[in-house]
């Protein structure tokens, strides 16, 4: 009788374990993709329409995509920045230049992340629509994010230092960067940015 409750014991268990475990990995594929990007809609008020830009020193490398069973990765990347937090983001105006990476989408066929650079007239342009744009609050309905993005390096002939925007090309297509509030959704440069993005993608 102990040894049949002993086994009956063990495969209650057994069972708890395993359904735990599904539960873990439901999760994980459902939330799979917000780990790639979470954009945060922060109405503007007096208390929140203060503007920063965020900086990095110099441009970083590159991160790199793979193919695993789910599609096209970058994994979560961000560069290290040197601004801190605080405010929404905004880009300085008259930048000399600009480097773009553009990361590639779950479905991406070629799953490179591709490099390219901006004129002046174009950077400058970009610039102007981050400046311009505004957070919305409130919820959104969205179309579905794939995780591509373009990370858009200012460069000025003034000052080393780099300034950063983190674009979605995908989703509710907000633009952001690491410590900084996001402006969107569906900022004003959004179409101009995607004109830009190579061609295969």
């Amino acid at each position: 009788m102990r040894t049949a409750r002993n086994r009956t014991a063990l495969i209650s268990a057994a069972v708890f374990v395993v359904l735990v475990l599904i539960l873990v990995g439901a999760w994980w594929l459902v939330h799979r993709q917000d780990t790639r990007r979470v954009p945060q809609f922060v109405k503007s008020s007096a208390e929140s329409a203060e503007r920063s830009a965020q900086f990095v020193d110099g441009l970083p490398p590159p991160p790199a995509a793979h193919r695993d069973a789910e599609g096209c990765d970058v994994l979560t990347w961000e560069p290290a920045v040197t601004g801190g937090k605080g405010g929404t983001v905004t880009v300085d105006p008259g930048p000399s230049g600009a480097v773009v990476y553009w990361l590639p989408g779950s479905q991406s066929t070629s799953c490179r992340v591709r490099v390219t650079k901006l004129t002046e007239a174009q950077a400058d342009s970009l610039a102007t629509d981050v400046r311009k744009s505004t957070s919305h609050g409130g919820r959104w309905s969205c179309p579905a994010d794939d995780g591509s993005a373009a990370w858009i390096f200012f460069r000025y002939a003034d000052r080393p230092r780099v300034e950063v925007v983190d674009a979605a090309l995908s989703g509710c297509l907000s633009a952001g960067a690491p410590g900084r509030d996001s402006v969107g959704p569906f900022w004003r440069g959004a179409d101009a940015l995607t004109a830009l993005r190579p061609a295969g993608e």
